[in-house]
């Protein structure tokens, strides 16, 4: 992997990681502040994403849309995954940074459509 200045080192993955600790803790702050439940979340170079998983299935959707509200993300999408599965991923993201940092915010779930509280 290279960028416009030469390629991409170990220093760079690592600062870049790095500052989406600091990223993470900021998300983390605005969770506390309003409230919401704790999600699993996935830090790389490049991102942060938090993931519903651990979030009961009935509550999914309602939980999602508080945390995509709470942090301002600007793109949300509902997908199907299939019609015999009676699932839908949800998805919402700040891809060209939040709040002043670099790097993408996005929260992600599961949903199925049986035990959707809706």
């Amino acid at each position: 992997m290279s960028t416009l200045l030469g390629p991409i080192t170990d220093a760079d993955l690592r600062r870049w990681q790095m500052q989406r600790y600091a990223l993470l803790g900021d998300v983390l702050k605005v969770g506390q502040q309003h409230q919401l439940p704790p999600l699993t979340w996935r830090v790389t170079e490049y991102a942060v994403v938090g993931d519903l998983y651990g979030i009961p299935d009935g509550q999914r959707r309602r939980v999602f849309w508080a945390w995509v509200t709470a942090l301002g993300l600007e793109t949300a999408n509902e997908s199907e995954t299939s019609s015999d599965s009676g699932s839908v991923y949800l998805r919402a993201a700040a891809p060209d940074g939040w709040r002043g940092h670099r790097g993408e915010v996005g929260v992600w779930a599961t949903v199925t459509t049986e035990g959707d509280e809706t």
